[in-house]
């Protein structure tokens, strides 16, 4: 919870005695599961190269167990690390893998994770009206829940585009949030 609330004073101890424990009993998912959240709180305390090499770690361990969600949990948090370190390209492109497997898998908060990931990619080559209607999406849809929510509003407030995600605006529906996705997928393969 102490990650969530981005009190990472805290949740480095928590997360790094739960790693622990979950490697004494071999719960390989669960310190994959710590190790890129971990990753997160380390670049976002200033120790981006650190995060980069915990999220890596974690990343081949959901390779090594073939865990899709983990494997895409852990791109997007490699996007977001990279991002910090200033790595723009290959901040994308792990976020655009990480949104080719959560299309792969069916799992809607991380696509819509991973979307919100883009966004900022979107804008540095002036497509900023494709940012604002996939930031809309990750506010409007169900499945953002409040953290991606919350990362999508601050970034239309970033961008000072008048939100398209009213209050009152009806949520999209999954197929018209993966039609997005599957076509910033396809478009943004192209200039890489």
């Amino acid at each position: 919870m102490a990650y969530f609330q981005n009190d990472y004073d805290q949740a480095e101890p928590l997360l790094e005695k739960g790693i622990d424990m979950c490697r004494a009993a071999e719960h390989h998912f669960h310190v994959a599961f710590g190790l890129t959240y971990l990753g997160l709180v380390r670049a976002r305390r200033g120790q981006p190269d650190q995060g980069q090499r915990l999220c890596l770690a974690s990343l081949d361990i959901f390779n090594d167990i073939g865990e899709p969600y983990g494997q895409a949990l852990a791109l997007d948090h490699l996007g977001q690390v990279t991002w910090l370190t200033g790595d723009n390209e290959l901040s994308k492109r792990y976020y655009l893998k990480a949104l080719q497997t959560s299309l792969e898998i069916g799992t809607m908060p991380q696509t819509l994770s991973a979307m919100v990931g883009l966004a900022p990619h979107l804008t540095l080559t002036g497509h900023i009206e494709q940012a604002a209607q996939l930031l809309a999406y990750a506010i409007q849809h169900p499945a953002g829940g409040y953290n991606t929510g919350q990362s999508a509003r601050r970034l239309l407030a970033e961008m000072g585009v008048q939100s398209k995600a009213e209050p009152d605006a009806v949520a999209p529906s999954d197929e018209q949030v993966e039609k997005a996705a599957r076509g910033l997928v396809l478009s943004q393969y192209k200039t890489l």
